[in-house]
């Protein structure tokens, strides 16, 4: 495995214990579609959360540089077929984005 991936898997886990010991039920992780992908899945209450995780080596990092407007379409896209295809039309949601810098 090469080291972004490395970094990637470990920011992931790493994002997935913190949320679990937030309170946050652990649904889903990498799902995967043509056109997009959700990294981590939570339920928080009755709130279905998804979540993109970054992992970054600098601290000098802005919003805008961690997540473009296509990729922001692609989650929305993504989350939006996930919960379809669960049979989910009717439910709160909502993305949010952690950053891990080491």
């Amino acid at each position: 495995m090469d080291t972004n991936k490395q970094i990637g898997y470990s920011g992931q886990n790493y994002a997935k214990e913190f949320l679990r010991k937030e309170g946050l039920k652990f649904v889903e992780a990498n799902y995967t579609i043509q056109g997009g992908e959700l990294d981590l899945i939570f339920l928080d209450g009755n709130e279905y959360v998804f979540v993109e995780v970054k992992s970054r080596k600098q601290s000098t990092l802005t919003r805008e540089s961690l997540i473009s407007f296509s990729q922001k379409k692609s989650l929305i896209n993504t989350a939006k077929i996930w919960l379809m295809k669960k049979g989910l039309y009717e439910v709160d949601w909502r993305i949010d984005l952690v950053l891990i810098v080491r």
